[in-house]
């Protein structure tokens, strides 16, 4: 597995709001312009943690924000700024 293609998809929803949408919903037709593996795509719908996205060689920022576009409820259950003090304090 590649971090490649996902770390471009990450970057593609942080560039509009239209994009982060489209990572959120799965949106098939966005989904295409992307060369990723069924275990990829597997993974992106299966509300991935940045540990996770992380592990595989997304940059941490990256992994971070994937996680909060790929999970509706990581997001919901923190802001951006608490889940860096929480990392830093080893809470997470």
């Amino acid at each position: 597995m590649s971090s490649t293609e996902i770390s471009r998809i990450i970057e593609h929803g942080l560039a509009s709001a239209d994009a982060w949408q489209a990572v959120r919903t799965r949106d098939k037709q966005f989904w295409s312009k992307f060369d990723l593996s069924v275990e990829e795509r597997e993974l992106l719908n299966n509300s991935p943690t940045p540990d996770t996205l992380a592990k595989l060689g997304v940059p941490p920022l990256l992994a971070m924000w994937g996680s909060f576009m790929c999970n509706a409820d990581f997001e919901a259950s923190m802001s951006v700024g608490e889940y860096f003090e929480k990392s830093q304090q080893g809470g997470l």
